[in-house]
């Protein structure tokens, strides 16, 4: 796919590959300035100038971010923050060569070195100076805005009725990789991968360390107190209450106090979920009756779906439940 964009009497061209095979080329008029070697939508592989010359290759862990890259033929480290953010950059000694800030929405504040390029931005995406844009699988994002350039690709099914909306506005604790749906940021496996300075440490320690306590009470905490039903320990009228995630396709099945209603798609996987408000000590948007959406997820090895965020009903969804 080819997107243009007018600039200053240039022409932008932009490439888009989904294969390992293929690369994305920018241009700038007729001349290709710099190519992507992708593999899939979101793992930068290595970077070409239009020569193809290598100029930056890239080395992964466990995580979507690599850990490693090298450069001008030396191997360089990469830090991130809690949401995928390139916060820092350390030579093979454990020396910091680049250190960037950000604001909350992906403005670059302080870069100490703005010659020294690095194409990972905000949250991991792949920055683009030309437009000011950040590159995440479908669509791009414009951090001075706060918002996706383009509609949702998959609508509503996306889990936010603001279909520009970037990460249902808390872009601190949520990430969206592929432009679609919102996800958990999994932090650990690459937050440290060199021995930095004891103050790079400390900051980046920090900032992990109070990420990782958010997602652990949002995601183990509040959902064991409120709607995990299924937890061991909880062995009350929340249990026998609960309702299975698979059921007979195109069905909605609601538990016995009528506390919780689940919708089944074609395939048999729970759609979405209508659950009776908490109350008011509950999370942010389960106080009052609210749905949960489930997205499905390729890599879950029987194919169950992400449980999304509760979220208040449109207008005529609850039709959808029985209502």
């Amino acid at each position: 796919m080819i997107s243009e964009l007018q600039k200053g009497g240039l022409k932008i061209f932009s490439r888009l590959s989904f294969f390992i095979t293929a690369a994305l080329p920018k241009r700038l008029t007729a001349q290709i300035t710099e190519k992507y070697l992708w593999s899939g939508l979101t793992t930068l592989l290595a970077v070409y100038d239009g020569s193809d010359n290598l100029l930056m290759r890239f080395e992964y862990a466990a995580g979507r971010t690599p850990v490693a890259m090298t450069k001008g033929g030396q191997r360089y480290y990469l830090a991130y923050d809690q949401v995928g953010t390139l916060r820092a950059v350390t030579d093979a000694s454990g020396n910091t060569v680049k250190r960037v800030g950000y604001d909350t929405f992906g403005n670059v504040l302080t870069d100490s070195d703005p010659l020294f390029e690095v194409p990972f931005g905000f949250a991991g995406g792949l920055y683009d100076e030309d437009t000011g844009l950040i590159r995440f699988g479908y669509r791009d994002y414009d951090p001075n805005a706060g918002r996706w350039t383009a509609k949702d690709p998959i609508g509503f099914a996306g889990g936010d009725t603001d279909l520009y909306g970037y990460c249902l506005g808390d872009p601190v604790n949520w990430v969206d990789p592929k432009g679609l749906t919102i996800s958990i940021p999994l932090p650990i496996p690459n937050i440290l991968p060199f021995p930095p300075s004891p103050a790079l440490a400390g900051a980046i320690a920090f900032g992990a360390g109070w990420a990782i306590g958010t997602w652990i009470n949002d995601n183990y905490i509040s959902p064991w107190l409120w709607e995990k039903e299924s937890a061991p320990c909880l062995k009350s009228k929340r249990r026998k209450n609960r309702i299975p995630d698979r059921g007979t396709p195109g069905t909605v099945k609601k538990n016995g106090p009528d506390t919780t209603r689940k919708k089944y798609g074609d395939d048999g996987w729970v759609e979405k979920e209508w659950n009776e408000g908490h109350g008011p000590d509950a999370p942010a948007g389960e106080q009052n009756d609210h749905i949960h959406d489930h997205i499905p997820n390729p890599f879950h090895p029987e194919g169950r779906p992400n449980r999304q965020p509760g979220r208040e009903p449109r207008p005529g969804e609850l039709t959808d439940f029985g209502f």
